[in-house]
């Protein structure tokens, strides 16, 4: 078990501030189970680990999967019927006709987050997401978030709260414009300097595919100005050429993504659920507070 904190504040030294030196962690006193009892918590938590292994490998095959079909239909233009259309002139190259080219904005809307105040933070209450919580994967970590009280919960707050599924991105500092969908059931509210990507009916799986295509996180890194502080605005996300497909072709692509970004949410929910479980279960196995 670990050493109790009132043991640890008996043993520090030093007069204005109490610190422990390494000399004396290193002679602490430690209860640890024995061998048969480790080896069975271990194996507990193994089965956690397996599931969540392999819940991400499935959620890795998934997103290749409709990353596939986004190239096929719309870099590679080999869409359902493609040989009977004929590429077209326009601003951004060869595109089959019957589709446009338009600015991000005409089918989305950026809303930046909330600017909190320095006081309202602490370590429980409704959870915020930060830049910090947009994963390199696409993916919104919860596992290390700030908190703000339950009362700040106003009216002039509460457009700031998100929803499970909600597109975010972060618009200042060196990882400017990277992505990532919310998958949280519960009340969340969004920072200052994160933006929550909102697409109209209809298209919600083509501008996901879009925004964490390899081509357009480049432009969004490229659209942070600034040397010392990077930074975007909504109206330059806003302001971006997408290609919009006919509207035929968009059902068939949201029709045949859909159910995959679906799985996809529900597993990495469930992997939510389990790291949560796990982490709460060490603790209390270890202690012998539950009988392994």
């Amino acid at each position: 078990m670990r050493p109790k904190l009132d043991h640890l504040k008996s043993i520090s030294t030093g007069a204005a501030t109490k610190f422990l030196t390494l000399a004396l962690l290193k002679s602490l006193e430690v209860e640890y189970p024995p061998l048969e009892t480790q080896h069975t918590i271990a194996s507990i938590l193994s089965a956690y680990d397996d599931l969540i292994e392999n819940n991400t490998r499935r959620i890795k095959i998934l997103e290749e999967m409709a990353r596939l079909v986004y190239r096929e239909w719309f870099v590679n233009f080999r869409f359902p019927g493609h040989e009977q259309v004929r590429m077209v002139d326009s601003p951004l190259g060869l595109i089959p006709e019957g589709w446009e080219v338009k600015a991000l904005g005409e089918v989305c809307k950026v809303l930046p987050g909330y600017a909190f105040k320095s006081k309202d933070w602490q370590l429980s209450g409704i959870p915020v997401i930060k830049i910090k919580n947009i994963s390199s994967d696409s993916t919104v970590n919860l596992q290390e978030i700030d908190c703000v009280p339950l009362e700040i919960l106003t009216s002039k707050v509460e457009k700031y709260l998100l929803k499970n599924g909600d597109f975010l991105i972060a618009m200042t500092g060196a990882t400017a414009g990277k992505v990532g969908k919310l998958r949280y059931k519960s009340q969340v509210l969004l920072n200052q300097r994160v933006a929550k990507i909102e697409p109209i009916k209809g298209v919600s799986e083509y501008i996901w595919n879009i925004i964490t295509s390899e081509e357009y996180q480049k432009l969004l890194f490229n659209l942070a100005d600034g040397a010392a502080q990077p930074n975007m605005s909504g109206s330059q996300i806003e302001g971006m050429e997408v290609v919009l497909p006919s509207q035929k072709i968009i059902d068939k692509f949201e029709h045949l993504v859909s159910p995959m970004s679906s799985e996809i949410d529900t597993l990495l929910l469930k992997n939510q659920n389990l790291r949560q479980t796990r982490d709460l279960l060490l603790p209390k196995l270890i202690s012998g507070e539950i009988a392994v």
